[in-house]
């Protein structure tokens, strides 16, 4: 500021609107969380079916489950002083099981990961 004011940035009030579902950030974290959910369910493998076997008694779910599931969640994060986040949940927490695929899966499925990569601010 040239007329030599001083601005007072108040913590509180920034941590406040940090955490405000309604405000801004709650707005932005909507949408992110929107993108995010729309890039995972574009990427999530489908399993073709009778290309794979789940046997007699499997509990595999019908072919396209997860993808049809995924969706967009905000909320305030336990572990950051109750900030707001956006991101996307998928069902039966795939993330482990998919990003980091057992010995016996060829490729891996990074849905969620890319998804997260994907999104951007304009």
């Amino acid at each position: 500021m040239s007329n030599g004011d001083s601005v007072e940035i108040s913590d509180e009030a920034v941590l406040a609107m940090l955490r405000d579902e309604e405000g801004p950030v709650g707005d932005l974290m909507r949408e992110l969380a929107d993108q995010i959910a729309a890039v995972a369910r574009e990427k999530a493998p489908v399993r073709i079916p009778r290309r794979f076997r789940t046997g007699r008694t499997s509990s595999a779910r019908a072919t396209g489950y997860t993808r049809a599931n995924i969706e967009s969640v905000t909320g305030h994060a336990t572990t950051h002083d109750d900030i707001l986040f956006g991101g996307a949940n998928a069902p039966e927490d795939p993330g482990l099981f998919l990003e980091l695929p057992a010995k016996q899966m060829h490729e891996k499925h990074p849905f969620l990961s890319t998804a997260l990569d994907s999104i951007w601010v304009g």
